[in-house]
């Protein structure tokens, strides 16, 4: 196995691809810098000589020192997502799928993080969102009928 391959298995277990960037988190807080996996390992974006360069945190990545942490997945102009929603607060929550065009309902899913690559991660959200209507409707003292 040469290098490419052996980081793009390691970039899957950490659950990311070679070459998407990702943050790193360290205790709690989270670095400001761009890192990614390449066939060279672990690297960081330096900002002022604005190119890759190996990172001293691979050790760290690879033991479980630090967290990876993946950007938000953002659909592009066009790009089918997923996200979930009720017709009535008394009706069953379904996943459906839309077509990205930067409009009002787009944005308003975008600001609820309701906004999924693929139907399996809208199914995995509807528990979340189900408690967050349920929440909402408490808080407001809202009553199903």
């Amino acid at each position: 196995m040469d290098n490419k391959e052996l980081w793009k298995d390691i970039a899957e277990n950490f659950g990311v691809e070679l070459e998407e960037v990702f943050s790193l988190e360290f205790e709690g807080e989270l670095f400001n810098s761009k890192y990614r996996f390449s066939g060279k390992g672990l690297e960081f974006w330096n900002v002022l000589e604005e190119r890759w360069e190996q990172s001293t945190y691979e050790h760290s990545v690879l033991h479980d020192e630090c967290k990876i942490k993946k950007k938000p997945w953002s659909p592009k102009t066009g790009e089918i997502y997923y996200c979930v929603a009720r017709n009535a607060i008394n009706e069953p929550t379904y996943v459906y799928s839309r077509v990205w065009a930067g409009a009002f309902g787009d944005i308003n899913k975008l600001l609820l993080d309701n906004i999924f690559k693929t139907h399996k991660e809208a199914e995995e959200f509807i528990p979340i969102f189900e408690k967050k209507l349920e929440e909402a409707l408490k808080e407001r003292e809202l009553k199903v009928e």
